[in-house]
């Protein structure tokens, strides 16, 4: 169940769509645009999650350098907002076609 005001969800929703629509155009700006100065970035494919948004961007720039096109699917829930803290769950679903062909879901 969310929690707090309808503004802050529909504001953290939409963080969570240019977070998507950054990744589906492969703009490492526009995505790294979405994150933290403190954030952290991990994925299964990552020996260790990686710390600080230019880093973050970074790793992203070097994960999607192979892709040719990307589709992704983003969406909130389970938000907690009080004040001007909030916690979450961001659920995402990914279709990548790579450069040498194939696909991948994530």
């Amino acid at each position: 169940m969310n929690k707090g005001s309808v503004e802050d969800r529909l504001a953290i929703r939409e963080l969570c769509e240019e977070f998507a629509a950054g990744a589906m155009r492969i703009d490492a700006d526009a995505w790294g645009e979405t994150w933290a100065e403190e954030g952290v970035w991990g994925l299964p494919s990552m020996e260790t999650p990686v710390a600080g948004k230019q880093n973050v961007v970074e790793a992203f720039r070097e994960k999607l350098a192979y892709v040719e096109f990307m589709s992704m699917i983003s969406f909130p829930a389970e938000l907690n907002i009080e004040g001007d803290k909030a916690t979450g769950k961001c659920y995402c679903r990914e279709l990548i076609y790579p450069m040498a062909g194939g696909r991948l879901w994530w």
